[in-house]
Order: structure tokens, then sequence, then C-alpha cells
């Protein structure tokens, strides 16, 4: 729940979902939950270890669950193609965050220009 509150105030996203159990609860929900674009970013970096954050060019999500309080995210990503682009070689990658448990919480995927000598 800390969490929460420290990504609400970094990213300005106040919403009561995530910080207020009481609103969370009449909203139908059993407590706070996580915000989405947290594991979006968390996502995010699993992209950019392939080959660096500004070889990103793409990079789409789809929530799956929200992330309840105690649960540990873990991401991970698989490189599903490698093609020839225009600028150089160009890697597609499937992306997931999941709970500890293994319930999925977000998909998504990427583009990634590689560059020279570069292996996904």
């Amino acid at each position: 729940v800390d969490d929460f509150a420290r990504y609400a105030a970094a990213s300005g996203d106040q919403n009561p979902l995530h910080t207020d159990a009481e609103v969370a609860r009449a909203a139908g929900f059993a407590d706070v939950i996580g915000h989405g674009m947290l594991a979006m970013g968390l996502m995010g970096r699993v992209a950019a270890a392939v080959a660096g954050a500004g070889a990103v060019r793409t990079f789409h999500t789809r929530f799956v669950a929200p992330t309840l309080p105690g649960e540990t995210l873990r991401c991970g990503g698989a490189v599903r193609a490698v093609e020839a682009g225009d600028a150089g070689r160009v890697a597609t990658v499937e992306l997931w965050a999941r709970n500890q448990e293994g319930a999925l919480k977000a998909t998504g995927s990427a583009t990634i220009l590689l560059s020279e000598g570069a292996r996904p």
C-alpha cells in the first residue's frame, strides 16, 4: 500500500482507488488497487533491457487484472521475431506482468531496434 501511495504521488494520479480502502471497497474492490501504469512501467523496463530505452520503437499494454496490496509483480518477456527494418534489425517482444502466484496482471508487446551485433 505504501508503494501505491508513493507511485500516486510520483505520477500525479491521485485517484483514491489506489490510496483509500473505503473508496476502493465502494467501487467493488476488496482493498486499494495498484496503478496499471506501475505494471506498465515495470514491463517497459524489460523492453528497455533488450537494447536500451532509446531503442524501443513501440510499446503496447493490456491490463488484465488489478494488482493488490501484498502482491509482488514479476515481469518478463520473450523475443518472438527479429526482422530487417528500414533502420536496421527490429525485434518484436512479448511482455507480461504476473504476481508471485503466476496470476496474469498485464500483457504487452514492444518493437525494439537492435544495434549491430546485438543478440536478443
